[in-house]
C-alpha cells in the first residue's frame, strides 16, 4: 500500500486520539491488532519483506539514502539534517508518530515507525522505522507489542 492503513479495530488509535490525525497519518496499532488489521488479499510484511523493499530502494535510489527516498517530500519537521524527502518510489512515509505502551503519543512530524509480522518473542516484535533526521530506513527488534505503530499491508 502506497499509504498507512486506516482502519478501526480494537487495538488501534489516531495520534492524540484525533480523527484529523487519522486522516493525515493512518491509525497506529498494537502489534497484534496489527496482524489482523490487513484487508483481505493483504498482509502485514515480515523483516524479510521489508528487507526486499529496502535492498530495492537501496539499489536504485541514486545518491539518496534509503530513508530519503521513501519519505514523502512534506510533513516532516526540519529541526535539523535531512527532513523532508524524495518520495521517489511512492511510499510516501509520513512521520506518523508512535502510542506508547502507556498510552501517550510521541513523535509526530519527526519519526515513523511500521510493524513488521516478524515476531520477536511473545512480548515483543520486530519493526521499522524512520526519522527526521536521517537518511537510513532500518529495522529493529525489541519493541513491546503493544505500543501504537503505522501499518502498511502487502498484496498477497
Amino acid at each position: 500500500m502506497a499509504e498507512n492503513l486506516n482502519y478501526a479495530v480494537d487495538g488501534s488509535w489516531c495520534y492524540n486520539n484525533s480523527t484529523d490525525n487519522c486522516a493525515k497519518y493512518g491509525r497506529l496499532y498494537q502489534w497484534t491488532s496489527a496482524m489482523t488489521a490487513c484487508p483481505e488479499g493483504w498482509h502485514l510484511p515480515n523483516d524479510g519483506e521489508w528487507k526486499t523493499l529496502y535492498d530495492y530502494v537501496d539499489a536504485n535510489n541514486g545518491s539518496d539514502g534509503v530513508g530519503t527516498s521513501l519519505k514523502s517530500v512534506s510533513g516532516w519537521s526540519a529541526y535539523s539534517g535531512v527532513a523532508t524527502g524524495t518520495d521517489r518510489f511512492g511510499f510516501s512515509a509520513l512521520p506518523a508518530g508512535y502510542r506508547s505502551n502507556y498510552g501517550s503519543f510521541y513523535s509526530a512530524g519527526a519519526g515513523a515507525r511500521f510493524w513488521s509480522a516478524t515476531e520477536y518473542n511473545s512480548g515483543y516484535a520486530d519493526y521499522w522505522f524512520l526519522h527526521y533526521s536521517g537518511e537510513g530506513f532500518d529495522g529493529s527488534s525489541s519493541n513491546l507489542k503493544n505500543y501504537g505503530f503505522s501499518v502498511r499491508c502487502l498484496k498477497d
